[in-house]
């Protein structure tokens, strides 16, 4: 409601959700809809054809609750095209889950500002995501996201994410998730190269 003060948690579901936002904005534009949708309303597929996952996932996401200390726990249903012959999770796509949720986990932060981020992704990119999957999961299925950061630092980052049924604790799958600071498009900035050098 208009003039109501907002906790910090609010305040930080809010910059999840706008970034989302922008990021289904952007990407629906190089997109087509397509009739059968798994995005019905911005669109799954690129002007290829092609699905387009990660706007599948970020369109239809249910931010449940976030910290400007850079955790966050979403929750989202989970159909058949993520899952492998054996109709389990796909191991490509859990890597994916945790890539897109891990890194919303830094947008909340005090140092992530959308505006002047530009091209970066919140956190930087990715240098290396590692997963360990603990048991297969069932689909279709809601399933929770938890993830949280570890480390934010002028060059590396780190945040760490599992994959859980939603309403239980059990874990299906883990993973960590390195960033570094460099543009989207693999130009870096001279301050960031020189912080790269002395790594």
């Amino acid at each position: 409601m208009p003039g109501m003060d907002h906790t910090p948690e609010d305040q930080a579901v809010a910059k999840i959700r706008r970034t989302v936002d922008s990021f289904c904005k952007t990407a629906t534009k190089r997109s087509q809809p397509i009739s059968s949708g798994l995005c019905p309303e911005s669109g799954s597929k690129d002007t290829d054809g092609t699905q387009q996952f990660d706007l599948d996932l970020m369109s239809r996401v249910h931010i449940i609750e976030a910290s400007s200390s850079g955790s966050v726990i979403v929750e989202i249903e989970v159909g058949m095209q993520y899952a492998n012959s054996a109709g389990i999770l796909h191991g490509g796509a859990a890597a994916l889950i945790l890539d897109q949720f891990t890194t919303a986990a830094f947008i909340p932060m005090d140092s992530y500002n959308m505006e002047s981020a530009g091209s970066m992704p919140p956190g930087g990119v990715t240098r290396s995501l590692n997963v360990t999957y603990l048991r297969p999961l069932q689909l279709p299925a809601t399933i929770r996201v938890e993830s949280r950061v570890l480390q934010m630092g002028e060059m590396a980052s780190l945040a760490v994410g599992s994959i859980t049924r939603a309403g239980s604790p059990k874990r299906y799958c883990i993973g960590e998730h390195h960033k570094l600071r460099a543009a989207a498009g693999g130009r870096m900035s001279s301050k960031d190269q020189e912080a790269g050098a002395k790594l």
